[in-house]
């Protein structure tokens, strides 16, 4: 498995707070508000949306930025041309005095964290500590505020995408399986820094038996997990880990987290490293973050504009 939790990494529980309370502050706006906050390019990781079941329900709302606000954005911050198709725009609720201030201070926290993980992770390589600093000048990372709302649970969870209310899931399991919030699934992209606050302990992980393991819910702690392309970076060395998120028994319930999905700089060419490879060669073929976009939105949603199909 590669999950993990970390104490002592200094993101302030005001900081966190305050994009917790920046999500609360959102659901209280009308649904036509609410409903102006979804992405004007569609993109599945933009803008306000909620995955519901089948019967309606809201099974988790969630709102998501990323490190750029637009286009514009990224050629001001050197971005090269080529690749500022990526960038669909962020929304954000103008309404809410303090809400954009709230979620950029908690996800530039997050971003630093990750980016001392990276080097942690460059010395137990047995790389240079600065390996990866190269490639974290200009990082398209993105960042979610999931609220799991108090719901009875119900067979129908076992249908649950891995998205907000576009991919398929594998259906349901045995009757003693927990309702499924999240079907299982592997993060595609680097590491992903997530805090988490709620009544139960929802996120669970698989280890290499197959069996599900509970992740603890601890307010001083950070869970981290290797993405696919990490595990591509190291030649499966470090195996991202499937991960799904169950619905609690008491229908009362709630539950929030904060997530950061780390990614390198959009040009970053991920090939397995040569220390890695050994004499059957590399497992995977190199690939940048703009190319691997645009493989995961194609396998896994629905076609979508122009804008946001071939997005990098």
């Amino acid at each position: 498995m590669s999950f993990l939790q970390v104490v002592g990494h200094g993101i302030t529980s005001a900081t966190l707070d305050g994009a917790y309370h920046a999500m609360e502050t959102l659901l209280t706006l009308s649904e036509a508000e609410r409903d102006a906050l979804a992405s004007p390019d569609r993109h599945p990781f933009r803008g306000l949306s909620t995955m519901v079941s089948a019967d309606g329900t809201p099974r988790c709302h969630r709102f998501q930025v990323c490190n750029y606000d637009d286009p514009v954005a990224a050629a001001a911050d050197g971005v090269p041309a080529q690749y500022r198709t990526y960038f669909a725009r962020n929304v954000w609720p103008w309404q809410i005095p303090g809400l954009q201030a709230a979620v950029l201070a908690c996800f530039a926290e997050m971003r630093r964290v990750g980016d001392t993980l990276m080097e942690l992770f460059a010395r137990a390589l047995g790389l240079a500590p600065g390996h990866f600093t190269p490639v974290l000048t200009h990082p398209v990372s993105d960042f979610a505020i999931n609220s799991y709302p108090a719901r009875p649970a119900s067979n129908a969870d076992a249908h649950a995408d891995i998205s907000l209310g576009a991919a398929t899931g594998r259906g349901p399991g045995p009757s003693a399986e927990p309702a499924i919030t999240f079907q299982e699934h592997s993060d595609s992209g680097m590491l992903t820094v997530l805090h988490q606050r709620g009544d139960y302990a929802g996120l669970q992980v698989q280890d290499l038996d197959g069996a599900w393991i509970t992740v603890p819910v601890r307010e001083d702690a950070l869970v981290i997990n290797i993405g696919d392309l990490m595990s591509r970076w190291t030649n499966d060395r470090w195996p991202s880990t499937r991960h799904r998120v169950v619905a609690a028994q008491d229908p009362a319930a709630t539950r929030a987290s904060l997530a950061t999905f780390h990614l390198p700089n959009v040009d970053t060419v991920v090939a397995p490293l040569a220390a890695l490879v050994g004499e059957e060669g590399p497992r995977y073929e190199p690939v940048t973050p703009y190319v691997w976009e645009q493989m995961f939105l194609a396998k896994v949603y629905q076609p979508r504009t122009a804008a946001t199909a071939s997005p990098a």
